[in-house]
């Protein structure tokens, strides 16, 4: 049986003129993950398009690079020291070559791929790839049949009831997918699905935890439709609007307002890549933090548990080498907004 950790992205993206990638160095969605293109149902990906997939996962390939480059210029470039002392607390020695790490290893997964429990992870464009199973339904087995509990008359089928009294799942809701004959047991007992009961949800990544037949354990990555909101932001293409330093107020030009909309994604593979328990500032709680004052506020260990503080001071970086310097000042985010000088 499989229980999931869950990962949940909050983050907001805004549109961006489409800006080509030239060549790639990340591998395609078909090539990384199973996907299904061909259809909006049952998690597929028809909407969101195949070639706008493959471009998110190529900037998200760029973005990590740049990553890198941000710790390796720790030493020599002031812009790079600030935003990773406002972000990762003064990370030492330590701290910066596992941030590295971090971002080389989702790019490794990007390059060249990678199995979990021997095949590709899923990617779904929509929550709608589960049904929710009442507590007086019948337990299919892999190849979605009956499962008999008085073999071999096999007259009496096994529940979902049963299933959760025999498993200690009682506070758990049992969700089945057609697409692996499989069964999720989420904790909780509501009747929608991810992207239905929250407007917030953009992403989500699960990872199985195993506890018995019937389940099939599998990893995949959920994008909920409203995590490719105002498509489509291309890195580097945003109007920054910079004020000094000691002028930014609330209505300053925020990073949160320039993420790309490949940001979505690129937080759930930190998930996907890095496991799920290595990926919440508290693991017990599954705390994550995606508010950039909160960011603020974290320690350099706790900050290289939360996807989203990876993710935006890379995506950071990238616009302040985009834009270049205007006499001795960059384009910064060391205060979480856009500021010069």
């Amino acid at each position: 049986m499989v229980r999931l950790s869950i990962a949940w992205l909050l983050s907001v993206t805004v549109p961006l003129a489409i800006r080509g990638v030239l060549a790639r160095d990340a591998r395609t969605a078909r090539d990384l993950f199973n996907v299904d293109f061909s259809t909006d149902d049952n998690g597929g990906c028809a909407y969101a398009g195949e070639n706008e997939i493959d471009t998110e996962l190529e900037e998200i390939y760029q973005i990590l690079n740049i990553g890198t480059v941000l710790v390796d210029e720790w030493d020599h470039a002031d812009e790079a020291k600030r935003l990773l002392t406002a972000f990762f607390g003064t990370p030492n020695d330590a701290q910066r070559a596992q941030l590295t790490s971090n971002y080389e290893e989702v790019m490794d997964f990007l390059r060249n791929g990678r199995l979990f429990n021997g095949e590709k992870p899923y990617l779904f464009c929509n929550s709608n790839w589960l049904t929710r199973q009442r507590v007086a339904d019948t337990v299919l087995d892999a190849n979605g049949q009956r499962i008999f509990t008085n073999p071999p008359q096999n007259t009496q089928a096994l529940t979902i009831r049963e299933l959760q009294r025999r498993d200690g799942t009682a506070g758990y809701t049992y969700w089945w997918t057609s697409r692996m004959n499989a069964y999720l047991a989420l904790p909780g007992s509501s009747p929608r699905t991810y992207c239905d009961r929250d407007a917030r949800n953009k992403g989500v990544t699960t990872e199985p935890i195993a506890l018995g037949r019937p389940y099939i354990p599998f990893t995949s990555i959920t994008i909920c439709p409203n995590g490719f909101e105002n498509r489509w932001r291309r890195r580097n293409s945003a109007a920054v609007n910079p004020v000094r330093a000691s002028a930014v107020t609330a209505r300053s030009q925020s990073i949160g307002s320039l993420y790309p909309t490949a940001m979505t994604l690129f937080h759930e593979l930190f998930h996907l890549v890095l496991g799920n328990t290595n990926t919440f500032v508290d693991p017990n709680t599954l705390y994550e933090e995606y508010g950039v004052a909160g960011m603020l506020g974290l320690s350099a260990d706790q900050a290289l548990r939360n996807p989203e503080s990876m993710a935006l001071v890379a995506v950071a970086y990238d616009i302040t080498s985009h834009e270049g310097q205007v006499g001795q000042d960059f384009v910064e985010f060391h205060t979480g907004y856009a500021t010069r000088g």
